[in-house]
């Protein structure tokens, strides 16, 4: 009779642990499941969040660029300085430079538009070595 008792303890002690076990593979599959579905959806919602700024950041920056055409395309004294017959020389270089001063460039361009030296026949210039005629 206790040989009956300990078959039967070992059966039930085994149909409990599988019956757990796969309980919990089933509940933390679950949940494996749904934290990788959102850190997917998260993920590509940051993704499409970084492409959306850059998208908006170069549209400015062309929007910006296209307000800089538009101002030196206006400007009278730069068709004369390129059509002069020598337009290399440095004081065309001086006046272009004080003509583009002129500019009201909008604040969110990244950049500006000064040269720090300008090459002619091979020798540098630096910037304030440059004077008018």
């Amino acid at each position: 009779m206790r040989l009956f008792k300990a078959q039967n303890f070992v059966r039930v002690f085994l149909s409990y642990l599988i019956t757990m076990c796969v309980l919990l593979c089933l509940v933390g599959g679950i949940a494996l499941f749904a934290i990788r579905q959102g850190t997917r959806q998260r993920v590509g919602e940051e993704c499409l969040a970084g492409i959306k700024n850059s998208v908006n950041k170069v549209d400015t920056l062309f929007n910006s660029i296209e307000t800089i055409a538009i101002q030196t395309a206006l400007m009278p004294a730069l068709g004369d300085i390129v059509t002069e017959e020598n337009p290399h020389s440095m004081y065309n270089y001086y006046r272009l430079k004080e003509e583009m001063r002129k500019l009201q460039l909008p604040r969110n361009v990244g950049f500006h538009l000064s040269v720090p030296t300008c090459a002619r026949r091979g020798a540098d210039y630096q910037r304030g070595t440059v004077y008018p005629r």
